[in-house]
């Protein structure tokens, strides 16, 4: 069951992350999680580990990987140019630059949860 605060949080997040590159992550998170603290750690384990672990299910098949790179094409070149990343091509370039996109996303939504929550 989720919570008022943690309801809130999700609104809150789709206002300020306003683009729907976010909203993959935060509807993820919201599906899946009911506290701040399970987001967290979610969030973090991203972060530490990243999505080589898998640990985000809409980004493990080509195919989905696939229509994310299509569907945030200009967003993963805007943050490629923008951050200067320098992109290890251990896995195939569309799964990289997904993956990349998601760590990214994923560390700024866990600073400004950690920051406002």
């Amino acid at each position: 069951m989720l919570t008022v605060s943690y309801t809130n949080m999700i609104s809150s997040l789709k206002i300020v992350f306003n683009d729907n590159c976010y909203y993959d992550l935060i509807d993820y998170c919201a599906d899946n999680f009911n506290t701040v603290d399970d987001t967290k750690r979610f969030l973090l384990n991203i972060i530490n580990n990243g999505c080589e672990t898998n640990v985000v299910p809409y980004a493990t098949y080509y195919h989905d990987i696939n229509k994310l790179f299509d569907d945030y094409y200009d967003t993963i070149n805007k943050l490629i140019h923008e951050y200067d990343y320098t992109l290890n091509l251990k896995y195939s370039l569309k799964t990289t630059c997904v993956w990349m996109l998601i760590e990214h996303h994923a560390c700024e939504l866990y600073n400004y949860i950690r920051n406002n929550y």
